[in-house]
């Protein structure tokens, strides 16, 4: 038996919540990476004529590869993006007695690199609307302790960069960006503002190396610091004798991972515009008032002027309008073959924090925005079919639980 859909209903019954077939047989994730023949055909080609797998001249270029993109004078390629997050706070000298203020919903390991150089972490609260840090609730944790700020640019688009950059100049602060969500954005162009720019090229990051990272600055200093620092402590220039005088970190990426990463970079506008394209999509019908979902979900907003790479596409549910609460609509998402997600969780819900001394009502904005939050599937390799059953289901659950 198939389940019928009816244009006239988007094909929306309640077939699957009452115990019958859901919208798709397998389950849809919410990410993917986009590994294509060219990406085949760059690794056996590495693999056939290169004379090193690590520490090579393909990590130089993948590492210009980056620096074009973005915009900045330097790049440093790492394992990962939190092996990058770490290096660029050891860079610029966390430790005991120090602060780091970082946006109170994000991945943990924008909170974790801190930690490990043994400073403190300070949660600003976020804008409710958008995910990104909300500027005021920055100014207001600012002390004489602290050392940087850590800005994230949620779901792909960038925070407000030259407002937060400011304050860091009249503080006397750094401020690191952790991009991995927005890798390859022009408008602003990231990688081009702050003290350190994060980068993480992930199976469903934007540009994928499999694991992978990147560091970008405008500073000589920093650059040279991080290339030790990533080597063992290992000076760049040593070649017969090694001199260590500082504890290192093995955080290298293999040539075979930047062989990758050179072919991905060549198609990054492309797989922007094509998150661009269903995000679009998202929109258009989540605010379509002939469909109803507009009273019951909104899409986040950007800053005025911004792009945004759409790593994540997440809708806020208008629970006031719903008789269930986030989780119920997420599972019965699942229920459906909707692979959704929930991105992020407050850093300071995690049981490691909460053994630290944060509390519950820290940052209510962030602890709000985390009750409605859903992620949606959004990746180039998405069908409109794919789309379709997305808000069909969506739709489904939705009219099934509203008010």
């Amino acid at each position: 038996m198939e389940v019928i859909l009816t244009e006239d209903k988007l094909g929306i019954d309640d077939l699957a919540i009452k115990g019958g077939l859901p919208i798709r047989k397998n389950i849809l994730n919410y990410g993917r990476q986009t590994i294509d023949l060219d990406d085949i055909k760059a690794i056996v080609h590495f693999l056939g004529n290169s004379n090193y797998l690590t520490s090579g001249p393909t990590l130089k270029e993948f590492e210009n590869v980056i620096s074009q993109t973005c915009g900045s004078n330097y790049v440093s390629v790492v394992s990962n993006g939190t092996t990058a997050l770490h290096l660029a706070m050891v860079a610029i000298g966390i430790k005991e007695d120090t602060e780091v203020i970082i946006p109170a919903i994000s991945f943990i390991a924008t909170a974790n690199c801190i930690l490990q150089c043994g400073g403190r972490v300070v949660f600003a609260d976020i804008d409710d609307k958008s995910l990104l840090i909300n500027i005021n609730s920055v100014i207001s944790k600012i002390t004489d302790k602290t050392k940087a700020i850590i800005i994230v640019d949620m779901c792909g688009t960038p925070a407000p960069y030259q407002q937060l950059w400011d304050i860091c100049k009249e503080k006397n602060i750094y401020l690191v960006i952790d991009a991995s969500h927005s890798y390859g954005v022009k408008i602003p162009l990231v990688g081009s503002y702050g003290d350190l720019t994060i980068f993480s090229f992930d199976q469903f990051d934007n540009i994928t190396t499999g694991e992978g990272g990147a560091i970008a600055t405008n500073n000589l200093e920093f650059d040279i610091r991080i290339k030790k620092l990533r080597n063992h402590g290992i000076e760049e220039h040593d070649t017969q004798q090694i001199h260590i005088n500082e504890l290192g970190y093995n955080y290298k990426l293999t040539d075979i991972q930047a062989s990758i990463g050179i072919n991905q970079n060549k198609k990054i506008d492309y797989f922007i515009e094509m998150r661009n394209n269903i995000a679009n999509i998202y929109d258009a019908i989540f605010n379509d008032k002939k469909l109803g979902l507009n009273n019951l979900l909104e899409p986040l907003q950007k800053p005025d002027g911004h792009l945004s790479a759409y790593h994540f596409y997440i809708i806020l549910l208008n629970l006031e309008n719903l008789k269930v609460d986030r989780d119920t609509i997420y599972k019965a998402l699942i229920a459906e073959g909707i692979g959704c997600g929930i991105h992020y969780i407050p850093v300071y819900y995690h049981q490691l924090y909460k053994e630290k001394g944060y509390l519950k009502g820290l940052c209510p904005n962030a602890e709000k925005a985390y009750d409605r939050i859903i992620t949606l599937p959004c990746f180039p390799l998405m069908t409109d079919d794919d789309q379709k059953d997305v808000i069909r289901a969506l739709k489904k659950v939705l009219d099934y639980y509203k008010k």
